[in-house]
């Protein structure tokens, strides 16, 4: 057998027979081909019926097989001159197909085959059916139905690993895995994947962790083969454990052409080990970026809001409904842009903590197992977006109580409020300064008096000054 898994060099088309030393004792090569010899006169033309148990095409042409049945196995060989006729590409491990040909015996090894001549498919094996039959049954169960799948979770902070531990199915997940995401807490729960009692294994395997808790998804996993050596993932038991497991399971069996009941029953379907990997992990580089951009989204809203708020002071304040109060208004414009500046301080200082606690992160995560820091790793990640949230939340309603508190003074301080309160102003005819005092008026001055629905000319005939309000009853005002 060469290193396809096939014969070569050792098969004769023409059996040879060898001759007996004068003792009566023959080499290993003359029993050899006289066994060969009499095999080919004896089951020159042989019809066999079985289940293709291995199938392997090889580099040179040639086609590998056995036959087997419930108690016994046989190895057969397609030569490459006949392998495009003979086996038809949809031919598969379970197919029950009937072989016409001839046994010979390959030399160096001293085993023998069936070089098969003819090949016709009989109907599927007995794997296949067992197959067949309890998908049918799931489906009816409504095991398989799209509406009970989970979603994965986004970051998950650990997750449970039902495979062999010595397979390489394993090490492509967890290279995978931790080259995405190495902060993650991952849990092998070891179990047989191939052979007699491995899918009670599996089960015992996938309720263990259920069982221990903490996981947010649980990997089945392992790498391809034949039907035969997949159909522990096939059966009811491990089927059922998927089905009742608390938490989103990923099967990532085979290959991607392998289709077992297990990749039926779970919540996702990977094609292979290393894609389990890259669907239940996300990659840490597009984590830290999409933080980066919700900075910079931070930054950009408080900044805007802060702009705004300006505009509408700079508006107000121009507006004629407020009388030009210019050194209120100055002031006010003053303290908000104060307000801006530190507001923007505050978020660059609050940005640049984030950096250094990400580097630090980072630093920690490159020093320390990832396995056991994933709680601290996520739980700090997770406050830091919390607290950057609530500055922001923080921030933006400070900005506003500034807002209505310097909207509601300049509201306080509007003449137009003063005059809505019965007070009037009068200036002399012609100016525009306010009078504030009765001295240096004189009788006969015309003054106007400005209402909160118009204006009014009047002319001084009298004048009552202070002192004289309060001197004598008797005496006269200065006319």
């Amino acid at each position: 057998m060469n290193a396809s898994g096939g014969w070569s060099g050792g098969w004769s088309r023409r059996p040879a027979a060898g001759r007996a030393n004068d003792d009566g004792v023959e080499s290993v090569s003359q029993l050899t081909g006289r066994l060969r010899h009499d095999l080919a006169q004896r089951f020159a033309h042989v019809g066999v019926r079985g289940e293709i148990g291995e199938w392997t095409r090889a580099a040179s042409g040639h086609v590998y097989l056995s036959l087997k049945d419930a108690t016994a196995r046989l190895s057969a060989v397609i030569w490459r001159s006949a392998a495009a006729r003979l086996a038809p590409r949809d031919l598969a491990v379970g197919s029950e197909v009937i072989a016409h040909g001839r046994i010979d015996v390959y030399a160096p090894r001293g085993t023998y085959a069936l070089q098969i001549e003819r090949l016709a498919v009989a109907g599927r094996g007995d794997l296949h059916a067992r197959f067949e039959q309890l998908k049918a049954t799931l489906r009816a169960r409504g095991w398989f139905d799209p509406e009970r799948k989970r979603a994965l979770p986004r970051i998950p902070r650990a997750i449970g690993v039902v495979t062999s531990p010595g397979g390489a199915a394993l090490h492509d997940f967890l290279e995978t895995l931790l080259g995405r995401f190495p902060s993650v807490a991952v849990a092998i729960q070891p179990a047989r994947v191939q052979g007699e009692g491995a899918a009670a294994e599996i089960a015992e395997a996938v309720r263990a962790l259920d069982r221990r808790g903490g996981f947010d998804v649980i990997v089945v996993t392992r790498g391809g083969g034949s039907l035969e050596d997949l159909w522990a993932f096939n059966e009811e038991v491990v089927a059922r454990a998927i089905f009742e497991c608390s938490v989103p399971v990923v099967s990532g069996v085979g290959h991607e052409t392998d289709i077992t009941i297990a990749d039926l029953v779970a919540d996702v379907r990977a094609k292979t080990p290393t894609e389990a990997a890259v669907l239940v992990a996300p990659r840490r580089a597009d984590l830290l970026a999409e933080l980066e951009r919700l900075h910079t989204r931070a930054l950009r809203a408080v900044r805007q809001r802060l702009e705004r708020a300006q505009r509408e002071v700079e508006a107000l304040a121009a507006g004629r409904a407020l009388g030009r109060p210019e050194l209120e208004i100055e002031r006010w414009r003053r303290e908000l842009s104060m307000l801006a500046v530190r507001g923007a301080r505050a978020m660059r200082a609050r940005v640049a903590r984030g950096a250094q606690e990400t580097a630090a992160l980072e630093q920690r995560l490159r020093a320390a197992a990832p396995r056991r820091r994933l709680d601290d790793d996520a739980q700090r990640l997770a406050e830091g977006e919390r607290r950057l949230q609530r500055a922001i939340r923080s921030r933006c309603a400070r900005a506003e109580e500034d807002l209505a508190r310097i909207a509601g003074l300049l509201e306080a301080h509007s003449p137009v409020q003063i005059l809505a309160r019965g007070f009037s102003v009068a200036v002399r005819a012609g100016e525009r300064q306010p009078l504030t005092s009765a001295a240096g008026l004189a009788v006969g001055e015309l003054l106007e008096t400005a209402f909160l629905d118009g204006r009014a000319l009047s002319r001084i005939e009298k004048l009552e000054r202070q002192d004289s309000l309060a001197g004598d009853p008797g005496s006269s005002p200065r006319g």
